[in-house]
């Protein structure tokens, strides 16, 4: 069972239930039971339906979009994304990556946007700002056995080191 009162009941269900109550045909604790709501918001549905009970309803009515920010944020982001691209492109510069962190810490403190850093990630590749992970060239000591290089002579084994490229 859903928490979600709208999800399984339907408005008359409640508005009947309701009318007993007020009617006083039915006690508190059988609703609470039937409905699996607390004392609080019963009492919260009976003071609305006790307000207007012709047009009660328990539908759940969305006030904005999900899934969706404000254009002003929207151009926000791309215009420090653009500053960020600036920076790294200067040569004279030593910044290379994208800090994604900083650009969230300018939306909030100069205009007082709030937006999760996933987003700013998310806008960023869709724009073209997202730079992957280059190869980096780091290097690797290896131990390797005596048998393999003969006169060197280091208790078995001879530390070679070599270039290897990871992600």
């Amino acid at each position: 069972m859903s928490k979600q009162l709208h999800k399984n009941f339907v408005d008359e269900q409640v508005k009947l239930l309701l009318k007993s109550y007020v009617d006083k045909e039915i006690k508190i604790n059988y609703i609470l039971s039937i409905l699996g709501i607390k004392r609080r918001r019963f009492f919260k549905l009976l003071n609305r339906y006790k307000k207007d009970p012709d047009n009660f309803s328990i539908q759940y009515n969305r006030k904005t979009i999900n899934r969706k920010i404000d254009q002003a944020i929207e151009t926000n982001i791309i215009k420090e994304l653009n500053t960020e691209k600036d920076l790294i492109q200067a040569k004279e510069v030593p910044i290379r990556w994208y800090n994604y962190s900083y650009i969230k810490d300018i939306l909030e403190n100069d205009y007082n946007q709030k937006v999760s850093l996933s987003t700013i990630i998310n806008r960023a590749k869709t724009n073209g700002f997202y730079l992957p992970y280059l190869l980096k060239e780091i290097s690797k000591v290896f131990l390797v056995k005596e048998d393999r290089l003969p006169g060197i002579s280091s208790g078995g084994y001879v530390i070679n080191c070599s270039r290897k490229f990871y992600p």
